[in-house]
């Protein structure tokens, strides 16, 4: 949680509207100051717009200090006052300590070990090491010039080291030990070999979409139609848009590409009632690699569970769901963004239908060819293509293909 992410991938248009009861507020949660350092709410920039008196005074009152308090839960770098957090389960490691938590981490733990296992490692939690060995490459920009970006890969050698001791999703429950009489946490280091190594655990991948979960149950109680932004990655609209020509949602998916590409947007979907979107761009955290063959190679921070590397599939990966929890929509938008094969694609998605009593659409924006990273082959399926607006899709998609589940 070193930096704010300030994520182009998902844009959301609302509607204006005129009507008498209506009273738009958005709302940013502020910075703080931690030890000298400036820390930024959940690692990214959160946003909420309000569409009445009343919701507008309850975030004034109580959001905030709603999303810090995940914040401290999910923060692995810093140690907080009479709070358990990752941090502190990641620096007893090894040491037959149990941690007792909070109830909203310990479900999120037990929810991130199962999500492991669903995904067969692709999203895993216990990738924190690897993590911090590829932060330090990323960049922020344009991808238009890749050519500003380019740096020597990181070697294999190096991301074995520390994948070694990461748990797969067939032995997790054997490393990250739970126990649900108390809610603790206990880590045990990982053998390999005649060596024991350690991980550590990282949830901000899905953690923002748990918090998300559980802030929106206020709105949805009270009948609070909101949209919620985490950094654009993640962003929730409740409830129908209170429009007085219209209750319809209009959410814009915007060019990975973003920056000097005329053309900002991918299409538009128009929806009543409530949705949830989670998407998985290299569009904020990247950098290049020249490959010989192949020309410019993107890599990016969604790393694949299994190998600890970054794949160069696709530019944009989303997953959008009316009944899904958001958390599992972000572990599901960085699993496909790892999966290559699209009838692969289809499978996982249909087994986090089941798993989650839910209907998720989905939508995969690859590169048309690394010669040119900013046109795009969508693959969207069927009950997507049936709320994107008409006259909306961008000239970047350079083929499209509409898939049935």
């Amino acid at each position: 949680m070193k930096k704010i992410i300030k994520s182009l991938s998902l844009l959301s248009l609302l509607l204006l509207s005129s009507c008498s009861n209506y009273s738009l507020s958005s709302h940013n949660v502020s910075t703080r100051e931690y030890n000298g350092s400036v820390l930024s709410p959940l690692d990214t920039v959160v946003n909420i717009k309000t569409y009445s008196k009343e919701a507008n005074k309850y975030v004034e009152e109580n959001f905030d200090d709603m999303i810090w308090k995940y914040h401290e839960e999910l923060d692995r770098f810093h140690s907080y006052k009479d709070v358990n957090n990752v941090y502190t389960i990641n620096e007893n490691i090894g040491n037959n300590k149990e941690i007792v938590v909070s109830n909203s981490l310990y479900q999120l733990i037990k929810e991130g070990v199962q999500l492991t296992k669903i995904t067969k490692g692709r999203f895993n939690i216990c990738l924190g090491d690897v993590i911090d060995l590829w932060t330090p490459k990323f960049n922020s920009g344009t991808m238009s010039q890749a050519i500003t970006f380019s740096q020597k890969d990181l070697s294999t050698a190096d991301i074995w080291d520390r994948m070694q001791f990461v748990p797969t999703y067939e032995n997790i429950d054997n490393y990250v030990i739970l126990n649900d009489s108390n809610h603790s946490v206990r880590l045990n280091k990982v053998k390999n070999g005649d060596y024991a190594g350690t991980f550590k655990l990282s949830l901000d991948v899905f953690g923002k979409g748990y918090a998300l979960d559980q802030i929106n149950k206020e709105f949805e109680s009270n009948n609070y139609p909101a949209l919620i932004s985490l950094g654009g990655t993640s962003v929730e609209m409740i409830g129908n848009y209170p429009g007085s020509d219209s209750n319809k949602w209009r959410a814009t998916f915007s060019n990975p590409s973003i920056e000097d590409i005329k053309d900002e947007r991918l299409f538009t979907i128009e929806f009543e009632g409530g949705m949830r979107i989670s998407t998985s761009s290299d569009s904020d955290k990247h950098y290049c690699i020249k490959d010989p063959k192949e020309g410019y190679l993107m890599r990016c921070h969604i790393l694949n569970g299994v190998t600890g590397k970054s794949n160069n599939y696709y530019r944009s990966v989303s997953v959008i769901s009316k009944n899904c929890p958001n958390y599992a929509l972000d572990a599901l938008s960085t699993t496909l963004f790892n999966i290559n094969n699209r009838d692969e694609v289809l499978e996982v998605v249909k087994e986090f239908e089941k798993y989650y009593s839910a209907n998720i659409e989905y939508f995969l924006c690859r590169p048309y060819s690394y010669e040119n990273i900013n046109e795009f082959d969508m693959t969207i399926s069927s009950g997507l293509n049936s709320l994107i607006r008409p006259n909306s899709t961008t000239n970047s998609i350079k083929s499209l293909s509409i898939r049935e589940k």
